[in-house]
This record gives structure tokens, sequence and C-alpha cells, in this order.
């Protein structure tokens, strides 16, 4: 998949969820939330696993922060502790022992993780070195 198709699809989740809060309750919108969710781990797991490419890994965090925000600002709780429960899922993903080059999508993960709660919905700051493993895994 290349970027700018990841970028496309974090895209729709964040203007799919807002728009449909007018025709929703909050279970569906709960529901739908749950989709985007799982739709930003399937993103995650393909870039890190099988494509190694952390640009693509990080339009999926992104769009788990929308989620994030989204719950918060709709005080769908339901839906906050599902976007916790997709970090440890994760998580969970990237302990391979057999895999020595997920490192810097660990890191990613925890910064992304501990950016959750700052109000923007911008990629989160990355050190040097990372922006450089990031930028080299998406040519």
């Amino acid at each position: 998949m290349p970027s700018d198709i990841a970028a496309k699809i974090y895209f729709l989740i964040s203007t799919f969820l807002p728009a449909s809060k007018e025709n929703l309750n909050a279970r569906e919108l709960t529901g739908l939330g749950s989709e985007a969710l799982q739709i930003s781990l399937n993103m995650y797991y393909d870039a890190v696993i099988q494509l190694n490419n952390l640009l693509i890994a990080q339009w999926a965090l992104l769009g788990i922060k929308d989620v994030y925000w989204y719950s918060k600002k709709l005080k769908l709780n339901a839906l906050t502790e599902k976007v916790y429960e997709t970090y440890k899922e994760l998580e969970r993903h990237l302990i391979r022992p057999e895999r020595t080059d997920l490192e810097p999508a660990k890191t990613i993960l925890q910064i992304y993780k501990d950016d959750l709660v700052v109000p923007s919905l911008t990629f989160a700051v990355l050190p040097d070195y990372l922006n450089e493993i990031v930028e080299n895994s998406s040519k």
C-alpha cells in the first residue's frame, strides 16, 4: 500500500465518524468507531510487520488518535476504552523475538501512545533518528 493511500484511509476515518454523529445513537457510534480502530490496527500491523513502512504506520496511529478524541468529545467511554485496548493489541503484535527490526516501530508506538492525550491531530514529534528511519522505510 502506498503512503498516499494510507493518508486517504486516515482522512476517510477522520471525516466519516464526525459526519455520522447526527444519524446514529451512542451504541452505533461506538460500533462505527470500533470498526475505524480495527482498520487502523490492520493498517499499522501490515505497515510494520509486512511492509516495513513506518510512514503508513504513523497514518494508522493518527487514525487511532482521531477516534480517541472523537470518543472523548462525545463522551463515548466504551470507545475510549477500545482505543486503549487497540494499543495493547498493537504492543502484543510487536512481541516477536525473531524480529530484531521492530525496535523503531515499538518506539514510535510508545511515542504515539504518550501523545494520545495531546489535543492535536498531527503526527507526533519524533526524534531525528526516527524521522530518518521513517523516511527511509517509506521509499
